[in-house]
């Protein structure tokens, strides 16, 4: 008997990639629309409040989780690609059956401790959208669990959908709600954004069914019995991780910026926050790092797990980087102006801040990475270690900077992500895996843009240029030397061949040409 064709080959895998591309490049445009028309429409004590209860938001759908939405990602491909769907379609109910009740446990607990709890976010005077803000986080833990269980299966279509339904209908609400310059205040904005995510909901719903359907009937008659003993060993490893990294999460961090420095703070830091979010969220470069997660759990499966997984972490080195870098040199040049024209003129003095979270989000890409590497060894306790070493950092920095204030708090959290990447990359390497940080290709893609940003510099001064228009030459000269520097130079040959090779042929073929 011939052996079964493996369920996440080239040919699956760029199927995937372009439904990921396409929505993704519509996700950019509808977060920037939602971001963009938020700050302009909401009063700025409302918008510092409504993104304090989106920190705890982010925050309990983690918490509420206790590795259920790990184990999904983490299991999901490896029962898939051993052509085991009867036990994906088994494994994935029982968990988000699982998700659904500790969602509500999660929520009733909440408000039970509903006066405390406003305190400690600092908006004691919000009750009633404390209310509306828990019954969001049910409805969005809900459509999030979906989401990664059709990540899980390369069904980047039906995930790209789901995300792109609900965030598009809030922006389409957002609009209709402000439209002729009417301001949105907190609470009917929370009461709308309850009754679309019950709407999402349901769309996540219906295709979840279908998927558990197409399951079911591609399965065998008999199902084999699920290692519950190994599954949930790696979740609660994973579930401590994640509650040891919530010290240093950016969600604490709104929380803490909002106790410490007021609500004022709080929306400057959350329009920063939220900028690079936009970034880390919709930059297909970044986001493959989400998609890819099964491509490395299936390495592991292989012969040649030590050099599939050192090939795979190599190459989204390079991918994460290939964006982030020139936005923190952008950044660090022209902080104020960028936020200036993002916000409307309502912020225009970044003081560091947008820089320092670019920083952050950098050393995050790369944590991330290394975290698919050791996912797929299924190193557990190597995580909640990385977390641990992390948090204490983090408490130890952030005590000895407190006087510097937001910028104390980002430089601490910097610290705390480098001291987490060198723990993640010891545990790697003990495990037989030796990974390695491609540093002359960063180095060349700084030095790149940073003589581009130079050469706009040098015009503006010789030129009289106008701001806007030095800012848009900066940008422009920095995504050229990133693009030459793509096409040649960054990528070794093993590397382009395996990104052409995702890559519709014709297109392929044309760009091969070029590089």
């Amino acid at each position: 008997m011939s052996e079964p064709l493996p369920r996440y080959g080239a040919q699956r895998v760029r199927r995937s990639l372009l439904h990921f591309a396409l929505g993704k490049s519509l996700g950019a445009l509808i977060g920037l629309a939602w971001l963009f028309t938020l700050v302009r429409v909401m009063p700025e004590a409302d918008y510092g409040a409504y993104f304090t209860f989106y920190a705890y938001l982010e925050l309990m759908v983690l918490v509420s989780a206790w590795g259920s939405v790990q184990l999904l990602e983490r299991f999901v491909p490896e029962l898939h690609e051993q052509h085991r769907d009867a036990d994906v379609a088994r494994l994935a109910a029982a968990l988000l059956r699982l998700r659904g009740l500790l969602l509500i446990a999660s929520v009733a607990l909440a408000q039970l401790l509903q006066a405390p709890l406003l305190g400690l976010l600092g908006v004691p005077d919000h009750a009633e959208a404390f209310l509306l803000i828990n019954g969001v986080l049910l409805a969005e833990g809900l459509c999030r669990t979906v989401d990664s269980f059709h990540d899980s299966l390369l069904m980047q279509r039906k995930s790209q959908f789901s995300v792109l339904f609900r965030n598009g209908i809030k922006v389409l609400a957002l609009l209709l709600l402000s439209w002729g310059g009417h301001a949105v205040g907190l609470q009917d904005w929370l009461l709308v954004e309850l009754a679309l995510m019950c709407l999402a909901l349901l769309w996540s719903g219906w295709l979840y069914r279908g998927t558990r359907r197409t399951l079911l009937g591609a399965a065998p008659a008999t199902a084999e019995a699920l290692d519950w003993r190994r599954y949930w060993r790696y979740g609660l490893y994973i579930f401590g991780c994640q509650l040891v990294w919530l010290l240093t999460s950016m969600d604490a961090l709104k929380i803490l910026v909002n106790r410490g420095f007021g609500l004022e703070a709080a929306a400057l830091f959350g329009f920063c926050l939220a900028l690079v979010l936009v970034v880390q969220r919709y930059l297909p470069t970044y986001l493959l790092v989400g998609m890819v997660r099964p491509l490395f759990i299936v390495a592991r499966q292989r012969a040649d797990m030590a050099g599939r997984l050192r090939q795979l972490s190599a190459l989204f080195f390079k991918l994460n980087l290939a964006p982030l870098l020139p936005l923190l040199l952008l950044s660090l040049a022209y902080e104020d102006r960028l936020l200036a024209l993002a916000s409307g003129g309502k912020f225009d003095a970044g003081e560091g801040v947008l820089s320092l979270l670019l920083a952050v989000l950098i050393v995050q890409a790369l944590k991330n990475c290394q975290a698919l590497v050791m996912a797929a060894l299924e190193d557990g306790q190597g995580a909640l270690i990385s977390s641990a070493v992390a948090a204490l950092v983090f408490v130890s920095a952030a005590l000895a900077l407190r006087e510097r204030g937001v910028q104390g708090l980002l430089l601490a959290l910097l610290l705390a992500e480098l001291a987490a990447l060198a723990a993640q990359r010891w545990r790697i390497v003990r495990q037989g895996v030796r990974i390695s940080a491609p540093l002359a290709p960063w180095l060349l893609l700084a030095l790149a843009n940073g003589l581009a940003l130079a050469l706009v510099m040098a015009l503006a001064r010789l030129g009289g240029l106008s701001a806007t228009s030095e800012l848009g030459l900066a940008v422009l000269g920095c995504a050229l030397a990133t693009l030459a520097l793509l096409a040649r130079g960054y990528f070794d040959a093993e590397e382009r061949a395996r990104l052409l090779g995702l890559l519709p042929a014709g297109l392929a073929q044309k760009l091969g040409r070029l590089a």
